[in-house]
């Protein structure tokens, strides 16, 4: 009998250090993540400037539509009480220089007959935002990581606008040639807000790969010349990239 006792006293023992042994490990709690980004474009804008000439008043249209455009995204986060965390993320966004212009100029011998010339503009937008977030770690399976994050937006952007045109024509100056654009490079910044949803699949506890889609946008107020041109910034981004949990 008492030999029975110590073997089931001795199993209980063995039981207790196993089960102290294999406890599960915790869950991360710092999550950094690097992304290609793809933003398949921006909001543009449209704008028209009046000029003096001959006596007469000309104008000028331009107008530019950002493309899509390759960038960066990183970012990183920490759970701080349960599922709730806070992040802090940056991403880019540089589309190709595009957009149009449209002068009327004046006539220099008859007044009301303006020569139109329509060109290429040359515009470019470079946009830098940082992010930072509340975040929602979603329980969703050992392998599946899933965040969900909101907040504010920190926007700056660098736009370019079309201040004049120059020219040249000929007698009798019914018509007239297009000879360049001449550009005013400005910079702004503004607060916005974003959403992000980040899902990645992990290949062991602290490494995995990831895809992320968020929208974010903001108002940036630029001043070329003497004048003030509002312009929306941001607009949806998607990336594909490296996850590093720990």
């Amino acid at each position: 009998m008492k030999m029975m006792i110590a073997a089931a006293a001795l199993a209980a023992s063995a039981a207790g250090a196993d089960a102290q042994t294999f406890q599960p490990e915790p869950e991360p709690r710092w999550f950094i993540s690097a992304n290609g980004l793809f933003q398949p474009g921006s909001s543009g804008f449209s704008e028209e400037i009046e000029f003096q000439e001959f006596v007469e008043t000309g104008t000028i249209e331009s107008s530019f539509e950002p493309a899509e455009g390759i960038g960066f995204d990183g970012s990183v986060g920490v759970r701080v009480w349960r599922q709730a965390g806070i992040g802090v993320a940056v991403s880019t966004y540089a589309p190709d220089a595009g957009g149009t212009v449209t002068a009327r100029i004046p006539h220099p011998l008859h007044f009301n007959q303006h020569r139109e010339l329509t060109g290429d503009a040359d515009l470019t937008r470079k946009e830098t935002a940082i992010h930072a977030n509340l975040l929602y770690f979603v329980p969703a399976g050992e392998r599946l990581h899933v965040i969900l994050g909101a907040g504010a937006s920190y926007f700056q952007a660098e736009q370019s606008f079309v201040n004049d045109v120059t020219y040249s024509h000929e007698y009798p100056f019914d018509t007239a040639e297009l000879r360049g654009v001449d550009r005013d490079h400005e910079s702004g910044s503004a607060l916005g807000f974003n959403a992000t949803l980040d899902v990645a699949w992990k290949f062991s506890r602290s490494f995995g790969l990831g895809a992320l889609v968020r929208y974010a946008q903001a108002s940036v107020d630029f001043t070329p010349g003497e004048r003030t041109v509002t312009v929306d910034v941001g607009g949806l981004q998607a990336g594909i990239g490296v996850r590093v949990n720990f």
